[in-house]
């Protein structure tokens, strides 16, 4: 418990993309530092049950992602505000 009262529950360094529940109730998706979420709401004061998948790294998404036509894929990126690193211009 921090000094808002609200409880947290940190996983440590997982380096890959992963969904947590609590009890039944889903409490995100984390994908980056810190890998931690709030569990105030969910959280009993005996017999919680915690669930976490750990799901892949988040590059490897967006590769697989690239495969797949624009209306079929997971992630959505911005073509148009990508940097030409090599024009130093915007596309």
């Amino acid at each position: 418990m921090n000094n808002t009262g609200k409880l947290f529950l940190d996983l440590g360094y997982i380096k890959d993309v992963a969904e947590v529940r609590l009890n039944g109730k889903k409490l995100g998706i984390l994908w980056c530092a810190p890998w931690r979420v709030e569990i105030t709401e969910a959280v009993k004061p005996t017999g919680n049950e915690l669930e976490v998948d750990v799901i892949n790294l988040w590059a490897n998404r967006v590769i697989g992602d690239l495969n797949q036509p624009k209306e079929k894929r997971f992630t959505k990126t911005h073509d148009a505000f990508r940097f030409d690193f090599l024009t130093g211009k915007t596309p």
